[in-house]
């Protein structure tokens, strides 16, 4: 079964840090971030980028996320892989739940988007996901949207 989920997150602190320094390479940080979830999510994560800059100040990135809290009524922690980039003042990429990282109530839990983020909005998305036996659905001031079957993030300012 897949079902549809909306929530908001705020980015409660980040701490980046110079990771390989290397003279005459790209700049790569690693980020320490943890966030707070309200609406159909609520709870907490915390999340580690890996980021390397160009010259030009554009980046890529990856990133592992674990979620605590309660999605549509049920408990459980999930964990997301982030995948993206950072131009033109936008962080986009895609977001998906690693196989069997799912617990308690959201054991079982599938979904991945794509999302676009401008820097330093506010984002807004929807959530669809889906888990073998059960309903389960996923998250995200910042939203997005994780789809079984792909789907496009709408964001607000």
């Amino acid at each position: 079964m897949t079902t549809h989920a909306e929530a908001t997150f705020k980015v409660e602190g980040w701490d980046e840090q110079p990771w390989d320094t290397a003279e005459g390479q790209p700049k790569m940080t690693r980020s320490e971030v943890t966030k707070s979830f309200e609406g159909d999510l609520t709870g907490s994560s915390h999340l580690q980028y890996l980021m390397t800059y160009r010259e030009d100040g554009t980046a890529d990135f990856v990133a592992m996320e674990r979620i605590q809290g309660t999605l549509v009524g049920k408990r459980g922690t999930f964990v997301l892989r982030h995948v993206g980039a950072f131009v033109d003042g936008a962080a986009s990429g895609t977001w998906s739940v690693v196989d069997g990282s799912g617990t308690d109530d959201l054991k079982g839990l599938t979904g991945s988007s794509a999302f676009s983020i401008p820097k330093g909005a506010i984002s807004s998305a929807a959530c669809r996901c889906k888990a073998s036996g059960r309903y389960h659905g996923l998250p995200s001031q910042r939203r997005f949207v994780v789809a079984v079957a792909k789907t496009a993030t709408r964001m607000s300012a």
